[in-house]
């Protein structure tokens, strides 16, 4: 009996690539009828991602995977959305060569479907060749895709220039809410993703790639039902949604293993490292602590301002939360993403904000952002 091939075609970025190789791996333990391959695209400026793709063959927790590496010999630099597009569809003739593979009659396999990340829609047209099912892997939370469906339907459907709603914002004196199936209150267009209301095309980019979501034959999400029961119910609500693909719930997908090197065991996340143990010790702490994790997967090479981030340390002032602590990683000088731990209480001054680093957290260094119009006082260090 020939085995069903899946092909796996993650968008490039650690965000991307390691929920989707963590999916592979579940599909390939759970039934060995599968013949799974993972394609890694990456980006030449990624050295993370570079890291991470040549440990994936040699790791035994990877065994029943084949992962192929794409590479071109001239790689340009990706600084927004539509470069980022072109870049993923400069691969299409190494795919089409890769799927070709897999459907000679001699690999004994059967190319049982394609399954394109979020960004990677393009990809379903391969499929589509190959007289194989497609399939969305979505990196993002199911709260994420409802809001991603409603704004193409406004889009298509009634006939809204949805990247006016960020204008209306600022232009309105009260407050505009946004009301999304996917969510339980209305919400602001502040605090949704800035590249739904930029009108130099990337909103029209990215809906045009959710848009194709309709054409595949289901959608798989790294979530569950008991962490977003409202969103997921919304999703199977024809009321809500029409015309959209069957969800599936997946999650959760998490690595905690050592994943880049002998020596120092580390969790990639979006953008920046966090070492395993530290996770675990702070999962101990007292319940009342809380962690934010703030990241940016919908800028590329763009960076937190400041109000953004003191933002989040006065909401947390004035909730039940009693002490923060920023940490951060810094990608080519500039501020990519932040993490905000609840570990010491922050002085809140004019030119900034005084941070308490915990001994566990690996970055220790004073970090500059004066570039983000940021200013991060070291303080002190406090051991735990």
């Amino acid at each position: 009996m020939k085995k069903a091939g899946l092909v796996f075609i993650p968008a490039p970025g650690m965000g991307h690539l390691v929920p989707t190789v963590e999916a592979a791996k579940v599909l390939s333990q759970q039934n060995d009828l599968f013949s799974i391959t993972v394609l890694i695209l990456r980006m030449p400026f990624d050295s993370t991602l570079a890291r991470y793709a040549k440990f994936l063959p040699e790791s035994p927790n990877y065994s029943g995977i084949k992962f192929v590496e794409l590479q071109r010999k001239e790689e340009p630099g990706i600084t927004d959305f539509m470069n980022l597009y072109k870049f993923i569809d400069s691969h299409k003739s190494h795919v089409r060569e890769i799927l070709t593979e897999i459907s000679a009659s001699g690999s004994g396999i059967r190319l049982a479907g394609v399954v394109v990340d979020m960004l990677c829609t393009s990809m379903i047209d391969l499929a589509n060749e190959f007289g194989a099912p497609s399939y969305v892997f979505f990196a993002s939370s199911a709260a994420m895709l409802g809001l991603f469906f409603h704004m193409q339907t406004l889009r298509d459907d009634f006939d809204e220039d949805v990247t006016e709603f960020g204008k209306k914002n600022e232009e309105s004196e009260d407050q505009l809410l946004i009301n999304v199936p996917t969510y339980i209150n209305p919400v602001p267009p502040t605090v949704l993703p800035s590249v739904l209301f930029e009108k130099d095309g990337a909103c029209e980019m990215l809906l045009n790639q959710v848009k194709r979501y309709r054409e595949t034959k289901g959608i798989l999400i790294n979530t569950f039902s008991n962490l977003e029961s409202h969103a997921l119910q919304a999703l199977r609500d024809e009321k809500f949604f029409k015309n959209i693909p069957p969800v599936f719930a997946i999650g959760p997908l998490v690595r905690l293993n050592q994943e880049i090197s002998d020596d120092h065991s580390v969790i990639i996340t979006h953008s920046y490292l966090i070492e395993s143990r530290s996770l675990k010790i702070w999962l101990t702490y007292p319940r009342n602590r809380v962690a934010i994790s703030l990241a940016n997967p919908f800028k590329v090479s763009r960076t937190w301002k400041a109000h953004y981030v003191k933002s989040i340390v006065y909401a947390g002032l004035e909730s039940i939360v009693t002490s923060l602590s920023l940490i951060s990683s810094i990608s080519g000088g500039r501020l990519s993403s932040v993490a905000v731990f609840v570990l010491g209480f922050p002085n809140l001054v004019a030119d900034g904000i005084s941070v308490r680093f915990s001994d566990f957290i690996s970055t220790r260094t004073e970090i500059d952002m004066a570039e983000n119009d940021v200013s991060l006082t070291k303080r002190e260090v406090t051991n735990h």
